[in-house]
Order: structure tokens, then sequence, then C-alpha cells
């Protein structure tokens, strides 16, 4: 079963690849990633748009800002969620949560 840390590693591998950083970025958003978020889909047994259970958890806030913020190319690491209806339910339905979007708009800017 992947984790967010397993991706994460997988991501910095790719990130690391120097002059073949382009196709590498590619191959990540399109194909890996895709493939990984299967599997990891796989694994939520919440109701709909909900990692776990039915109410907004932890988990939802870790996936929904793992897809949202951690990645260079967010538009595409949201796209890849597009096989994964589960997976981007989950990230929808934390993107309409007041508080987040509360916290989005006020948080400090930082450069990590």
């Amino acid at each position: 079963m992947p984790s967010v840390r397993d991706f994460k590693e997988m991501y910095q591998k790719v990130r690391g690849k120097g002059e073949d950083i382009v196709s590498g970025m590619n191959e990540w958003f399109t194909v890996t990633l895709v493939e990984r978020l299967s599997l990891l889909e796989n694994q939520l047994v919440g109701e709909d748009g909900f990692c776990v259970g039915n109410t907004m958890s932890l988990a939802d806030v870790v996936l929904f800002t793992f897809v949202t913020e951690f990645f260079d190319n967010k538009e595409a690491s949201y796209n890849a969620t597009l096989a994964t209806p589960k997976i981007r339910s989950v990230i929808d339905r934390v993107a309409k949560e007041e508080s987040v979007l509360g916290w989005l708009e006020s948080r400090p800017k930082t450069s990590f």
C-alpha cells in the first residue's frame, strides 16, 4: 500500500535527474503518479468525498495538501487525479471547506 511519504520519495528521485528532468517529469505526472494514485485509491474506505468514514479527517487534509501543494506542477498533479474519482472527490470536497479556504488565504507566504 503506497503512502504519501512513498510518493514524495519517488518524486524527489525524478526531480534529481538533471538533464533528463523534462521527460522524467512528463512520465511522472502522466504515468507514474496516475498509476500510484490508483493503488492509493483502492485503500480509501470512506463515503463519497472522504478518505475514511463520513466526515473530514486528517487523512483528507493530507491528501488534499499533497496533491494541490506539494508538487512543482500543481496543475499536472491535480490532472493526475482524473483517473481516480474517489481521490478527486476528496480533493474537491476539502477545497470547498471554509476553514481550509480561510487558512490558505491567511497563512504566511514562505518559500517552502
